[in-house]
């Protein structure tokens, strides 16, 4: 079924390389599970930990997805002004942390689970700041799980960007996750 008001995260039943998988078959699972997988994916510049969160998380039909994800904080490496490879200096972290959500085209199998996150940034050079974005995750129900399925490459939901908790994020549909 759809969701729409506050949920509490269900945490998932197995931790596997510091990935926590298993989560229900519902809804409020796809949900949880998507705000895992992204905390995880969006809290590292180890690409080849992107990678094998994603060989956890990816859905069948999805292959390339390790590729794909670890190419993506390769790129986010090169837009913070760090080095593309090798080794990150100590001070430069990101952590992404799920504040809100909503979910798009229910059906029992799968869910468009959007995720309005701080992503909060700390680099050598700049100190540490916080910007908002909207992260989507398409999420399948595989192999008794909630799996990730390659993005709508048509969907754009950046004009739903907004400051979680704030009268324009409730305006805009974003309901509130709690641990």
């Amino acid at each position: 079924a759809s969701l729409t008001g506050p949920i509490q995260i269900i945490q998932g039943s197995q931790l596997v390389n510091g990935v926590y998988l298993g989560f229900p078959h519902s809804t409020q699972g796809a949900v949880s599970a998507a705000e895992e997988f992204m905390s995880q994916i969006g809290s590292t510049l180890d690409p080849d930990r992107a990678a094998a969160v994603l060989r956890l998380t990816a859905d069948p039909s999805y292959p390339q997805a390790s590729g794909d994800f670890a190419h993506g904080t390769i790129s986010e490496r090169k837009a913070l002004g760090l080095p593309a490879t090798g080794q990150v200096p100590q001070a430069a972290s990101v952590v992404l942390e799920p504040v809100e959500y909503q979910v798009r085209d229910v059906t029992p199998g799968q869910v468009t689970v959007l995720l309005l996150a701080d992503d909060i940034i700390t680099l050598p050079t700049n100190g540490t700041q916080t910007r908002v974005g909207v992260y989507p995750l398409r999420m399948h129900w595989a192999e008794d799980d909630w799996k990730i399925l390659p993005p709508d490459p048509g969907a754009n939901y950046s004009r739903l960007s907004a400051v979680p908790g704030t009268p324009q994020a409730a305006s805009d549909g974003w309901q509130v996750m709690t641990p």
